[in-house]
């Protein structure tokens, strides 16, 4: 699936799966992961963080 992407994208996918991972709370599973998890997130990288819509939507996509 990584084959055809440039290194740095690949760099770029762990530097948001890493943020991601800071949000969550430790011991969070993939049974227990929901979409509330991940609309908490949006919320706090747009109000908490300050980040632009358009910054927030490259870091839910990767």
């Amino acid at each position: 699936m990584t084959e055809a992407l440039a290194p740095r994208t690949i760099k770029e996918y762990n530097i948001h799966f890493e943020y991601l991972k800071e949000f969550l709370a430790e011991g969070i599973t993939d049974e227990t992961l929901s979409i509330e998890d991940f609309r908490g997130y949006i919320g706090f990288m747009l109000h908490e963080k300050e980040l632009s819509s358009m910054t927030v939507n490259i870091r839910i996509r990767t």
